[in-house]
């Protein structure tokens, strides 16, 4: 009659079909399942909530495959999934919230082939794991926010925010390759309080931000190009960057931005790179 209640009658490592329609639910998965619909979209079978969660894994290993899970509430917190110390893969997918796409908590995330589509699309904190392959996600206020030593990976996917696409902070490991950033707000990507952010084979353009915001972080830049960007890499304060066969160009305050006075806490390094000159250090 409902996923919960199949849930409730399912074992670790069972398998649930959903039928075509709207599953008007919450949920909370503390097992191994697999969840699949079984439409030709991913938008045939779709699990919503008007609540603080639509779905909440707290344990286990949950698959969710061709189902669009969204949440309509508008209430500061509420989020489409929750995982807190379980794991969620995705694949073939649709996410959409009126605020918090998916929050993670100490658990895990592996997303592939889908969309996110909210206010902020996902939110991860302590020690979780993301991993995005050709997910597209639109924020309206920021893409991806990690901190509390969580590990992201982006691969050959596009994000878009009103405000960041990516925020990293609190020693935070992002490792991005093949990523389109663009139509920011703000900086497309911001590196803080230790974190350490690789972007490879990518491009950062037409962002109201500079491609890249470092403020006690350290970038890596390996063949990206920066176009039409405010600034190519803004010094917020101290931190790093080392750019290799990176293209910085049309950039209304020039490849680099350091704040005044902020110069002997910033080390720029690299080489192969095209509109861009080393500084050297006082």
């Amino acid at each position: 009659a409902s996923l919960g209640q199949a849930l409730a009658a399912a074992k670790d490592g069972d398998s649930i079909i959903l039928k075509p329609g709207v599953y008007d639910e919450a949920v909370a998965v503390s097992k191994s399942v697999v969840i699949t619909g079984a439409g030709a979209k991913p938008s045939d079978v779709t699990l919503t909530f008007d609540g603080p969660r639509t779905l909440m894994v707290t344990s286990g290993r949950v698959f969710l495959k061709q189902v669009a899970l969204a949440n309509r509430s508008t209430l500061e917190g509420s989020a489409a999934a929750e995982v807190a110390g379980g794991s969620l893969v995705l694949e073939h997918f649709e996410v959409a919230a009126a605020k918090v796409g998916i929050r993670l908590s100490d658990g895990e995330l592996d997303a592939s082939n889908g969309s996110i589509q909210a206010s902020r699309g996902i939110l991860a904190q302590g020690r979780s794991k993301a991993g995005l392959l050709r997910v597209d996600v639109t924020a309206g206020l920021a893409g991806i926010s990690i901190d509390g030593m969580g590990e992201l990976r982006v691969e050959s996917s596009e994000l878009k925010a009103s405000g960041s696409a990516v925020e990293a902070g609190q020693f935070a490991k992002v490792r991005m390759s093949e990523v389109a950033i663009t139509q920011c707000g703000a900086n497309a990507v911001v590196a803080r309080s230790g974190a350490e952010v690789r972007i490879a084979r990518s491009r950062l353009t037409d962002n109201k931000g500079c491609g890249v915001g470092i403020d006690g972080g350290s970038v890596t830049l390996e063949r990206v190009r920066l176009e039409r960007n405010r600034c190519g890499v803004g010094f917020l304060g101290a931190g790093s960057l080392e750019s290799l066969q990176s293209e910085y160009s049309r950039l209304e305050l020039g490849p680099l931005a350091i704040k005044p006075g902020r110069e002997r806490d910033v080390v720029v390094k690299g080489s192969g790179n095209i509109g861009l000159e080393i500084p050297e250090k006082k």
